[in-house]
């Protein structure tokens, strides 16, 4: 099981994500594959990993896959536009190393970003990735 190898490495690259690892945050301590339920006060700030497609075509016996990873981030407070800018920062230097570490081609496809004021500040980010894989017919 490529994919689910890839996003473990992802997932466990992204935990990493401290001050005491020499980033700027420490959203990694808050790090969740496919959270579904509601933030709790506590697990601010936090990022949220997905695989939610992969498209794939096959050459010469071997399937080519493109696996889409999306890491939303998720803020809360006065200073949630800064934090948010900082996370995203260690989220770029955090998968540039997982490119580096796995030796795969991945690719950056942008963010976006959305920050509301109610009763208090809070918002999130979008980033998506691409990671290229191969795999024998079949598998994933």
């Amino acid at each position: 099981m490529i994919r689910q190898n890839l996003v473990d490495a992802i997932l466990a690259k992204m935990k990493l994500i401290t001050k005491a690892n020499g980033f700027r945050s420490d959203c990694g301590l808050n790090c969740f594959e496919w959270y579904e339920k509601k933030l709790e006060h506590k697990q601010f700030p936090a990022m949220i990993i997905r695989d939610p497609e992969s498209p794939s075509y096959e050459e010469s016996g071997v399937f080519y896959h493109s696996l889409k990873i999306e890491i939303d981030i998720a803020v809360i407070g006065k200073d949630s536009v800064f934090n948010n800018r900082e996370i995203i920062s260690d989220i770029l230097k955090s998968f540039k190393e997982f490119k580096d570490e796995s030796n795969r081609e991945c690719k950056y496809g942008g963010s976006e970003t959305l920050i509301e004021q109610k009763d208090f500040m809070y918002g999130g980010t979008r980033l998506v990735f691409t990671v290229e894989y191969e795999s024998p017919p079949w598998e994933q």
